[in-house]
C-alpha cells in the first residue's frame, strides 16, 4: 500500500482514515444542509432576527442569542472550511454517467440557488369507505366499525401487506374516519428560487466539452481519473443559475 487512493486521488491509511473520510464528508453535507435551512429563513425573516439556541425556560442569555444573518455567515463560512479539508486531503473524482462528465461537487451546487418544485395532484378518499372525501357521508374525526378486508393483498384497516398485518378478515374492528391519500400523479418537476423543501437541490449538472478542454488542457475519455477541486477554491458568489445547452441543471 503506497498510501495514495486511486479512487479519489486522496491518501489511504487504512480503516481509521476511511472513517475519518467518512466523517469530513458528513460534516460537509451537514454544513450545507445547515446553510439551506437558514438560508431558507430569509424569504421570511429579516437577517437581524435575533434566534435564541440555548436559554432555558423564560431567561434570556444574551450569549446564546445569534441574528439569522450570522447564523447563515457562519454556515456558509464553515461550508466552504469543511469543503477545503475534504477536497485537499480526501479528494473527489468525477463522475461520468455515459454521456457526459458530471459536476457534482456539493459546495459548488450549494452556490447556485436554485431547487426542485414538484407538482402532483392525488385523491383524497375516506378510510371508512374509500369513496372520495366530497362523495362520502362519514364524518372525519368519528369512529365507525368496519369490517377488515384485503384487496390485492393490502388491508383495509391498517394499510399494511398481508405479511405484516395483524388484522383478521371478516372481523369487526373500530376505525377513525379521516381523509387519505391515494396514489400520487406526477405532473412536472420545476427549478425554483425556493423549494418547498429547502434540501431539494440540485445534485449534479453535465459539464461542457469545452470548459473540460479549459480545465484539463484535453478532451477526457469516459473512464479517465479525473479530480474535482472546485471545494478547494475561493468562493465562487451565489446565483441563481446559467441555462445552457451546454451546462444543464438537473
Amino acid at each position: 500500500m503506497d498510501g495514495l487512493n486511486y479512487d479519489t486521488g486522496g491518501l489511504y491509511l487504512g480503516p481509521l482514515w476511511e472513517c475519518a473520510e467518512d466523517d469530513a464528508r458528513i460534516a460537509l453535507k451537514s454544513c450545507i444542509d445547515a446553510f439551506n435551512w437558514f438560508e431558507d429563513l430569509l424569504w421570511d425573516l429579516s437577517p437581524d432576527h435575533r434566534i435564541d439556541f440555548m436559554s432555558k425556560e423564560r431567561s434570556v442569555d444574551p450569549i446564546s442569542v445569534v441574528t439569522l444573518g450570522r447564523l447563515v455567515d457562519d454556515a456558509h463560512a464553515w461550508a466552504h472550511r469543511a469543503g477545503e479539508l475534504v477536497g485537499g486531503i480526501f479528494g473527489c473524482r468525477m463522475t461520468h454517467d455515459g454521456q457526459d462528465w458530471q459536476d457534482e461537487c456539493a459546495l459548488s451546487l450549494m452556490h447556485v440557488r436554485l431547487g426542485n418544485s414538484v407538482g402532483m395532484t392525488t385523491n383524497y378518499v375516506c378510510s371508512i369507505c374509500g369513496v372520495v372525501c366530497w362523495d362520502c357521508d362519514h364524518e372525519p374525526g368519528n369512529n365507525y366499525f368496519i369490517i377488515a378486508t384485503r384487496d390485492e393483498e393490502v388491508c383495509n384497516i391498517c394499510r399494511d401487506a398481508q405479511e405484516v398485518c395483524t388484522h383478521t378478515v371478516g372481523s369487526t374492528y373500530d376505525k377513525r374516519a379521516e381523509p387519505t391519500m391515494q396514489v400520487l400523479e406526477l405532473r412536472e418537476i420545476s427549478l425554483v428560487p425556493r423549494p418547498r423543501d429547502p434540501l431539494a437541490r440540485i445534485k449534479g449538472r453535465g459539464i461542457d466539452e469545452t470548459d473540460l478542454i479549459d480545465y484539463f488542457g484535453f478532451a477526457p475519455p469516459s473512464d479517465a481519473n479525473l479530480l474535482c477541486h472546485k471545494c478547494m477554491y475561493t468562493c465562487e458568489g451565489f446565483r441563481a443559475g446559467r441555462y445552457d445547452e451546454a451546462s444543464e441543471l438537473v
